[in-house]
């Protein structure tokens, strides 16, 4: 198994798992404390617990990020803020997808080498 895989795999685990307990802890307090409808309140706590969870994984990922973006550094002043909103923005709201990618890609891995 290839280190970059391990690492970032023992990473995915440990942040989907902080994910779902803080998804679940956020939708037991939106229950006991908030009025509205139980779909809105689950909804809320899934995309929350998960946009904060993967946002670690997804600060990770910024050299990946950077490597297919830096050719909008070309354009002046346009592309640099184009550039610093995507560095910015994919890792924040598109952490969760990166930790799912990282968490699959792991469990392959560990499954081709038993």
């Amino acid at each position: 198994m290839d280190k970059k895989i391990k690492i970032r795999g023992i990473i995915a685990i440990i942040f989907s798992a902080a994910s779902v307990i803080m998804t679940s802890e956020m939708f037991v307090n939106n229950m006991k404390n908030g009025s509205g409808s139980v779909i809105n309140k689950l909804l809320g706590a899934v995309l929350l617990g998960f946009i904060l969870g993967g946002m670690v994984v997804g600060l990770s990922h910024i050299p990946e990020i950077h490597k297919k973006i830096k050719k909008t550094l070309t354009i002046p002043f346009a592309g640099w803020m184009a550039y610093l909103v995507l560095i910015f923005a994919i890792p924040y709201f598109g952490g969760w997808i990166f930790m799912l990618n990282d968490l699959v890609k792991f469990l392959k891995a560990r499954k081709a080498v038993q």
